[in-house]
């Protein structure tokens, strides 16, 4: 058969750069961190892949914990309302007891995740772990704090990142981060939008939390920025990027004394399921991912991309895109600030919003030590 000659066809190889943007001034490891949380990523600092459990059972999720023990991070999908199908149902203390049981919780780095309300599965958490004797300044503990839910579920109150921080600051020295999924009130996300209004409602959290007597640098760096990632692989990568020099430029507002508060930790707690999302949060920067670790193993042993930094840096497509989503999601950013605040906006598309009662989370951990029923503990957080 004779094949076509293509012999005439020129094809260019590389596109000649012919621009430069300014954030591509700054390596990884240094502010406002666009390439990256260090100088080294995961050349030396592996990511970390978290274990998932939801079984609706605490004693069968309880069990499948100590089925894996290489997993020293687990992250807990709690459920507190019985018509909800979905997450490990824990309706008292004795329930979370039971999910705890004789687990090592000093040597397991443990994430809470939620549909409802938060704080409760927090203060329950804690109330369960000081009764198996386990204090709580031994406690590696992350939260993760979804607006979307809180808003659809009525659980939302604009100052629960304050009272986390705030309490957590003070009690948990091992806290490590709250990861917050951000989406503006009408639900209709874009990325510019997601993007400005994690900003804006994590600046009113840190302004009130400094007026409150601490320190910014205290709780910023345990900020984290939590979203699910799509399949549009490019685009991904840059909203990551854009969100490390977003937050840099924020904090910067905030006039903290540590370089480390500029460096915001990027989550991707979506349970992967293929190898492109997977291959995204990574060369993304993400810091931490839910999948299993073979699918990690096959990427670093077949790929080779944690033998490299920022691959994508100094591709036109990515830093424009980079750079376009900055520009787009801080004037929003300041919009909203103009007009008053993220807390200001939420209550302007009349949603339903209410604050948390001075020293309520201490009265929801004690209650829980009591053996409070949920209604109990909601009728304390009002």
């Amino acid at each position: 058969m004779k094949r076509k000659d293509f012999s005439d066809l020129s094809i260019q190889a590389q596109h000649e750069k012919i621009s430069y943007f300014e954030h591509e001034d700054f390596i990884a490891g240094v502010p406002p961190y666009t390439r990256g949380l260090n100088a080294t990523t995961v050349l030396k600092k592996q990511l970390t892949i978290q274990l998932l459990v939801n079984f609706s059972s605490p004693v069968k999720s309880n069990t499948f914990i100590k089925e894996n023990t290489d997993y020293k991070s687990i992250i807990l999908e709690i459920n507190t309302l019985p018509t909800i199908n979905s997450g490990i149902y824990i309706s008292s203390i004795e329930d979370m007891k039971l999910l705890l049981n004789e687990l090592p919780l000093h040597k397991l780095s443990i994430t809470l995740s939620t549909k409802n309300s938060i704080l409760i599965v927090l203060g329950l958490f804690i109330a369960a772990s000081k009764q198996l004797g386990f204090k709580e300044e031994t406690l590696n503990l992350s939260v993760n704090y979804n607006y979307k839910n809180a808003l659809i579920n009525s659980n939302f109150y604009f100052n629960t990142i304050e009272t986390i921080l705030t309490y957590s600051t003070k009690n948990l020295p091992k806290f490590k981060t709250l990861s917050i999924s951000a989406i503006q009130p009408n639900l209709k996300s874009s990325i510019e939008n997601e993007l400005a209004f994690f900003l804006a409602e994590t600046y009113e959290n840190l302004n009130n939390c400094i007026l409150h007597g601490v320190l910014v640098d205290a709780v910023a760096s345990k900020i984290s920025f939590n979203y699910n990632i799509s399949g549009d692989h490019l685009l991904e990568i840059s909203k990551m990027r854009a969100a490390r020099l977003l937050w840099a430029k924020m904090i910067h507002l905030l006039k903290p004394k540590q370089q480390y508060s500029f460096a915001l930790q990027i989550h991707s707690t979506e349970n992967f399921s293929n190898y492109h999302k997977v291959f995204s949060a990574i060369l993304g920067g993400a810091q931490r991912i839910i999948s299993n670790k073979n699918t990690f193993l096959i990427f670093e042993n077949e790929t080779h991309i944690t033998k490299t930094i920022d691959p994508w840096a100094g591709s036109t497509f990515i830093e424009k895109t980079t750079e376009e989503i900055s520009i787009k999601a801080w004037t929003l950013f300041e919009k909203i600030l103009s007009k008053g605040g993220f807390s200001q906006i939420t209550a302007q598309e009349n949603l339903k919003i209410e604050k948390v009662k001075d020293n309520s989370f201490q009265l929801i951990i004690e209650a829980a030590k009591n053996n409070a029923t949920i209604e109990e503990l909601n009728s304390i957080v009002f």
